[in-house]
């Protein structure tokens, strides 16, 4: 969505407009808008599949209409024989699970699978801080570069980290932000809660990939780089974040940017940024689950494009168009139950 707002110095906006300045839950349009910062939806190219599909094609099919553990089918005798279901492979579940817990610790093994690219970096989110303090928190995870044995150390511009988040907990935290409280007689508080409901409405945005709440992330993201850098002399820096929704099964959704050490330190010293500087464009890149087969894959060499490349889509690259190696699979994946990866994550829901 495109804003008619005229972009403001971060002095000008804290002078004039002190209401801009809440929780980044509630970050609106008009945010950035005021700022002049606005997404931009890359085009992705339909996947190709080839014959390599067809037993996914098939057993897709089978599994279609019937969420029960086993099927039933009848021989020539009549006798019913029960015929257990092929397990769910990491993506399919990823994809289909609403549990967010669960979600993460599928993507945890998509990941992190033996002599990869990626490692877990933080299992908190980075802080998000503005004029010098903590404002926030968001619940995520980030991913950075594992270094390989048989390679160099990472330098700073290989390190580009990437964020991952599940959009209930924006859903989740908005919400805990405008329970009424009971009344303290009767316990009902109609009118508050109404009044809760309808601010509620005002700060959900109308297309939620296209959230601000994105950019929080993001930026507390490109902080943290900035903050671990080994030398000082680096001018952009490149935030990625991974985001999914349960009720999207079709998609997993990348966003990226580019912030520049100038805006990271009007962010830090907002009263100073008495000229304008500019904001990135969010970039979405939308990575189809299927075929499930290859999606481990195609994450993964998306992620590894170099920073500020507008690259083939993930679903346009296949095979030795990026070397990355992938072991084969395990004989748990093929016939054992999901295997729960137990990791001391904050995501609990409320503040």
């Amino acid at each position: 969505m495109q804003s008619s707002l005229t972009p403001q110095p971060l002095a000008y906006l804290m002078r004039y407009h002190r209401e801009l300045f809440v929780d980044p839950l509630f970050w609106t349009s008009r945010h950035l808008g005021l700022v002049g910062c606005r997404f931009k939806l890359l085009e992705s190219t339909e996947y190709t599949q080839d014959n390599t599909d067809v037993h996914q094609a098939q057993n897709n099919n089978n599994n279609n209409n019937n969420n029960n553990d086993t099927h039933e089918f009848s021989d020539t005798s009549h006798e019913l024989v029960r015929v257990p279901l092929l397990p769910l492979s990491d993506p399919e579940r990823f994809a289909k699970n609403r549990a967010p817990l669960m979600k993460l610790s599928t993507l945890y093994r998509i990941l992190e699978y033996e002599g990869g690219p990626f490692e877990e970096h933080r299992k908190k989110g980075p802080k998000f801080f503005f004029s010098g303090q903590e404002i926030h928190r968001p619940k995520s995870v980030v991913f950075g570069r594992r270094k390989q044995a048989s390679q160099p150390p990472l330098d700073d511009d290989s390190q580009i980290l990437v964020g991952y988040f599940d959009y209930t907990w924006a859903i989740c935290g908005r919400k805990d932000k405008f329970q009424a409280r009971s009344h303290p007689g009767n316990g009902n508080n109609a009118p508050v809660g109404r009044l809760y409901q309808k601010r509620l409405a005002q700060i959900t945005p109308t297309n939620w990939q296209e959230d601000p709440y994105f950019v929080c992330i993001l930026l507390s993201i490109a902080q943290l780089q900035e903050r671990s850098l080994t030398t000082k002399d680096r001018k952009t820096h490149t935030s990625r974040l991974l985001v999914a929704k349960w009720q999207d099964c079709e998609f997993i959704h990348l966003y990226e940017a580019q912030f520049t050490s100038e805006l990271l330190e009007a962010i830090k010293n907002p009263k100073n940024a008495t000229t304008y500087t500019n904001w990135p464009t969010i970039t979405q890149k939308k990575i189809p689950f299927k075929p499930f087969d290859t999606f481990r894959q195609r994450l993964v060499a998306e992620l590894l494009l170099p920073a500020n490349q507008d690259g083939p889509i993930a679903s346009d690259i296949k095979g030795g168009d990026v070397d990355v190696t992938f072991p084969a699979k395990r004989p748990h994946e093929q016939g054992e139950e999901m295997r729960i990866v137990r990791r001391k994550v904050d995501m609990g829901c409320g503040d």
